[in-house]
């Protein structure tokens, strides 16, 4: 498994993984929009249940601070963002 830093995703993006930000919203099975406590940057990973997402409405798409997922995720799933 390789380390995210900024050194293996570019230059320029100021990643802090040791401290991944919590989305905000019920996660019950019937619900897929999620809020960020703040508007990320450029860079964004999305982690679900520690599975990295895939953007641009595959996974899960991202406008503003507003998370969508395509897919509900289940209750007692985990999501958390790194930007």
């Amino acid at each position: 498994m390789t380390k995210i830093n900024s050194t293996n995703l570019g230059t320029g993006f100021p990643i802090n993984a040791s401290r991944p930000v919590a989305a905000t919203g019920a996660i019950y099975s019937v619900n897929a929009t999620f809020t960020s406590p703040t508007t990320p940057g450029p860079a964004v990973l999305v982690f679900l249940n520690g599975i990295l997402q895939q953007g641009g409405g595959i996974d899960c798409t991202l406008s503003g601070s507003t998370l969508t997922f395509v897919s509900d995720p289940f209750a007692g799933s985990v999501i958390a963002a790194v930007y």
